[in-house]
């Protein structure tokens, strides 16, 4: 792997880049409330003390930059997955916009990720996600109007024989957000006279955090229907992403 420094941050040890490779293990799911504003200033950094880390709840300070727009497709999303009888697959925020909320930032791009491993082979999340439309005319009290799926299995998809989608979401305040969704992969294999791998789309969440190029890119945060209405939140970092942003290091 290589360290390379982030911008604006202190240059780190070889010593102290390897005292933060320690991958760990999963732990069951913990909550954590979503708020409606944060302090600008709240980071990975400013609430150390809170122990930001692998199976831990993420703290209000962070959880409260999730946008409402973003709240309100996640709800939506897990209420129509509890509506179908698959209320206990595990879905994730991914990539860039887990590491922006570490980093205090205004988070965007929301990429999902939903775990398929425990359920039959005829669930997948293009058959799950292209009767998003409907249930969003059937429901308007969830908060999302329309559904409009921009991709079920694009040509590039099936190049690569991946099962994803993607779709422009529009709530009741108008705002229109775009989302991809798709399954966690696991191991990539390759045939004798074929360059494209066959992908494993019932992957676990650390498989799935493996194949990420960089350690703060790896994060993943599982996203569930808690108590009240709200949301519940666990941070997944099986390789030492939220270490490696505390270092200030970009680590492959």
């Amino acid at each position: 792997s290589i360290g390379l420094p982030i911008a604006g941050a202190e240059t780190v040890s070889p010593a102290a880049a390897a005292a933060a490779r320690k991958p760990v293990g999963e732990s069951a799911p913990t909550v954590a409330s979503s708020a409606a504003s944060a302090p600008a200033t709240s980071s990975v950094a400013d609430v150390a003390a809170t122990a930001v880390g692998h199976g831990k709840e993420l703290p209000s300070e962070l959880s409260a930059r999730i946008l409402t727009s973003d709240v309100r497709i996640l709800i939506f999303l897990l209420r129509y997955v509890e509506s179908v009888g698959l209320g206990s697959v595990p879905v994730f925020i991914n990539g860039g916009y887990v590491r922006d909320l570490l980093l205090g930032k205004e988070p965007d791009d929301l990429d999902l990720s939903v775990c398929l491993r425990n359920c039959p082979e005829d669930v997948t999340v293009a058959g799950l996600l292209e009767r998003l439309p409907a249930y969003a005319a059937e429901n308007p009290d969830l908060g999302v109007v329309e559904v409009k799926l921009a991709t079920i299995l694009s040509n590039e998809s099936k190049d690569k024989q991946l099962d994803t989608f993607k779709a422009h979401f529009t709530d009741d305040a108008g705002k229109k957000t775009e989302v991809d969704v798709m399954p966690t992969i696991g191991e990539e294999t390759y045939g004798e006279d074929n360059r494209i791998p066959i992908r494993d789309q019932r992957g676990t969440a650390e498989e799935d955090a493996l194949r990420r190029d960089l350690t703060i890119g790896a994060l993943l945060l599982r996203v569930a229907l808690g108590d009240g209405g709200g949301l519940r939140y666990e941070l997944f970092d099986f390789y030492g992403g939220v270490e490696d942003i505390r270092l200030g290091i970009l680590r492959s």
